[in-house]
């Protein structure tokens, strides 16, 4: 899986893919390489609202969060029924919608 070339008293260890031609440096590389493009070893993360899947938990969490509207906290505004994901539009709504308060 990897080879050493000697290149000046510098030793630099590449390390080959055995499904295709990549090669990198560093083994981490390889491993999500062979995960990604190869699917060898990878946990699938399935969305249960959609087709939509991934390699990685937080792609998940992030595609639940905005495109299905779950796991985001929302901020409602104490003087009418608007709400927000966003913590700091609160004062500027309340600001333009309700100057009185």
């Amino acid at each position: 899986m990897s080879q050493l070339f000697l290149n000046k008293s510098l030793i630099i260890v590449i390390y080959a893919c055995p499904h295709c031609d990549f090669e990198t440096k560093t083994s981490n590389s390889l491993n999500r390489h062979i995960r990604n493009l190869h699917n060898m070893g990878a946990i699938t993360y399935q969305c249960p609202y959609c087709d939509f899947s991934t390699n990685y938990k937080e792609s998940l969490k992030n595609h639940l969060a905005h495109k299905h509207d779950i796991g985001t906290k929302h901020y409602n505004c104490p003087y009418c029924d608007f709400t927000t994901k966003h913590k700091k539009n609160i004062p500027r709504h309340i600001k333009t919608k309700h100057p009185n308060y």
